[in-house]
């Protein structure tokens, strides 16, 4: 399961790019998140997008596990 950040969600609601500092992703879309996301953890991970921030916030008693490049 992965829980795209809270403010990554929001400029995705308003069909907006997210702004951010790494060059090879700047202004990316959530679309585009999505699915580099499905690339490296497989078309049946669940991607979870909220704009509640009840919700974000619960995550963080989640267990962390990544899977990609940096393995």
């Amino acid at each position: 399961m992965v829980f795209f950040a809270l403010g990554a969600c929001r400029f995705g609601a308003a069909d907006r790019p997210i702004p951010g500092s790494n060059d090879e992703t700047r202004h990316w879309t959530l679309d585009q998140y999505r699915e580099l996301v499905r690339t490296y953890q497989g078309p049946q991970i669940q991607i979870v997008e909220t704009l509640d921030e009840q919700v974000s916030e619960s995550r963080a008693d989640l267990p962390l596990r990544l899977k990609g490049p940096h393995e």
